[in-house]
C-alpha cells in the first residue's frame, strides 16, 4: 500500500503531467525535480486542514529511507501545491518550447508543431490559442534575458 495525497493544479498542467507519467495516481521519478520538491513541501496534517475534495490530482508520496516520514508528513499546504505547481508550469513549458523548436527544424509550421504537442500529451482543458501564448510568452522572456 502506498500513501498519496491530493493537490488542486491547473487542469491542463494535471493532463500534461498524466500523460508523461501514467494514471493516478502519479508517481514521480526518483531523479525528479518534482520528486524533490515534493519532499520539501511536505508536512503533517493540521487540525484544521480542510478536505482535500477540490484537490485534482493524486500523488504518490513514496516513503524514504531517511528523512519525513510518509505516513505523518503527508499533507501538501496550498503553499506548497503552489510551489509544485510552479515547478510543474516550468518543465511544462520548457519541454513545449523545446518540442515546438524540434519540429519547426524538421520543417513543420508553428501551428501544427503546437496541435502535435497537444494531441501527443492529450491536453483537453486548454486551447491552441493558450498553448500559443505561453509558447510566444517563453521566447519573448528568453529572448529579453539573453540581450540584457
Amino acid at each position: 500500500m502506498c500513501v498519496t495525497s491530493r493537490i488542486k493544479i491547473k487542469e491542463y498542467l494535471k493532463e500534461y503531467l498524466i500523460s508523461i507519467y501514467g494514471s493516478e495516481p502519479v508517481r514521480f521519478p526518483d531523479d525528479s525535480d518534482l520528486l524533490a520538491t515534493l519532499h520539501d513541501v511536505r508536512i503533517t496534517r493540521p487540525r484544521n486542514a480542510p478536505d482535500d475534495e477540490e484537490n485534482n490530482l493524486e500523488i504518490v508520496i513514496p516513503y524514504q529511507k531517511v528523512g519525513k516520514n510518509a505516513r505523518t508528513h503527508n499533507y501538501i499546504s496550498r503553499r506548497g501545491q503552489l510551489e509544485l505547481q510552479k515547478k510543474v508550469q516550468r518543465l511544462f513549458s520548457a519541454n513545449l518550447n523545446e518540442y515546438v523548436s524540434d519540429c519547426r527544424t524538421k520543417g513543420y509550421e508553428y501551428h501544427a508543431s503546437i496541435e502535435m504537442f497537444a494531441d501527443q500529451h492529450n491536453l483537453q482543458s486548454i486551447s491552441i490559442g493558450g498553448l500559443k501564448k505561453k509558447d510566444y510568452r517563453k521566447r519573448v522572456k528568453k529572448r529579453l534575458h539573453s540581450v540584457k
